[in-house]
């Protein structure tokens, strides 16, 4: 029909046609979906339950075969400049909403370009450059990853990151990107293991909300028979067991370690700081295994040391009572000032708060209401100038050092 008239032209639905039937042609053509697959691969996609948008499989695909098939583009160079922009696009959820008009718009910026293989590359590296900007990376995504949701759009994207870093199942010499295979159907494999366990976060802890207790930052791919030996063991007792037990090389724990995001210390971490600096590195994770999409000399930017000569030792709250770092009988005031609760340090290391004693603060802090607080950024102790707890306990762990 003429746009303008109204009219049915049979020429111009004959031309429309002939441009159906090539589309038609290109788009189920075995050869280009094959093709196209390998993009998806190449993003750390290994399996249909790793896609969260369908749409960005859909729309990828059209723009593959346009620069296929119009542009010329080179199917290696195709592959890898697709691949990253696949990632941009399931990690941001760039089609979750209004998907057509991000489609339409994509297809936009191809519009009046020389047909040529580099035009093609530059626009769409264009557009992921502008899209995982450094704020991107250092805030939104550590922000995304504040979920219990494993099947979202930034844990997978951790996870995918992991399988293109070519990285081990934690604590085993197992690959993860063979695990997730889809050629293979084991029976038991690689499961995802709560760092802080379930039972201990509710039971010691008092942690018992299914949103704090399934956050991603608290999980991991582990082996299924390490995680039945894990059970519900704090990890300061169940992590040094693990070590000695897989008898792991300094060097490949460091690259586990760094691999799955554990932070120096983290088994003497408040549940809260944990989380929060687990998730800073699972984004930095997440980062380079994008960066080895873009760099075909990548190298990780791996820890300059592998094994930290002397780790700052952070006391417990009962060790800074017995060294006198807090003396018994100190009044402990929430930082924020809203509440006016006060807690008092007793001989026995413990928090007493409301006629009940409490071994850690954050047990005390979440006593008091402050479900999700970190219990030594919660509380000051009122001497003469009050001082946080968290600075207290470095204070401790730069004189053990020293």
């Amino acid at each position: 029909r003429d746009p303008r008239t109204r009219e049915i032209v049979p020429a111009n639905r004959e031309r429309e046609l002939d441009k159906l039937k090539a589309g038609q042609a290109r788009a189920l053509d075995p050869k280009n979906w094959d093709e196209y697959l390998k993009v998806i691969e190449r993003a750390g996609i290994r399996t249909s339950s790793m896609v969260t948008s369908r749409n960005a499989v859909i729309y990828g695909y059209a723009l593959w075969l346009i620069g296929r098939t119009e542009f010329g583009v080179p199917v290696d160079e195709l592959r890898e400049v697709m691949a990253r922009w696949y990632f941009m696009a399931q990690v941001t959820g760039r089609f979750s909403g209004s998907p057509e008009t991000r489609a339409q718009e994509d297809l936009n910026r191809l519009d009046g370009l020389e047909l040529t293989a580099e035009a093609f590359k530059d626009v769409i590296t264009s557009q992921v450059d502008t899209t995982l900007t450094e704020d991107w990376w250092s805030v939104t995504l550590p922000e995304d990853l504040h979920t219990s949701n494993t099947v979202g759009p930034a844990f997978t994207a951790y996870s995918a990151a992991l399988t293109i870093l070519d990285a081990d199942v934690l604590l085993s010499t197992l690959k993860i990107k063979d695990w997730i295979d889809p050629s293979r159907r084991p029976v038991k494999g690689v499961e995802k293991h709560h760092l802080f366990p379930k039972g201990y976060l509710k039971e010691a802890l008092h942690v018992t909300t299914t949103r704090q207790v399934n956050q991603v930052a608290n999980q991991a791919l582990v082996e299924w028979s390490d995680n039945i030996d894990i059970s519900d063991k704090a990890p300061v007792d169940y992590w040094p067991a693990q070590i000695a037990d897989k008898v792991i090389g300094d060097e490949r724990l460091a690259k586990q370690m760094w691999w799955h995001a554990l932070p120096q210390g983290w088994v003497a971490l408040g549940y809260q700081e944990f989380l929060a600096a687990r998730r800073r590195l699972m984004a930095q994770v997440t980062r380079e295994g994008f960066r080895k999409l873009s760099d075909p000399n990548y190298r990780p930017l791996l820890p300059a040391k592998t094994v930290p000569a002397r780790e700052p030792v952070l006391a417990s709250f009962a060790e800074l009572v017995l060294s006198g770092a807090i003396p018994v009988g100190t009044y402990l005031t929430p930082v924020d000032g809203e509440k006016d609760s006060i807690a008092e340090v007793t001989e026995d290391g413990m928090i007493l708060l409301d006629d009940t004693e409490y071994r850690t603060p954050d047990l005390a802090a979440h006593a008091d209401g402050a479900d999700e607080a970190d219990g030594w950024d919660y509380w000051s102790a009122a001497f003469d100038q009050p001082v946080v707890l968290s600075e207290l306990r470095v204070r401790g762990a730069e004189s053990v050092s020293a």
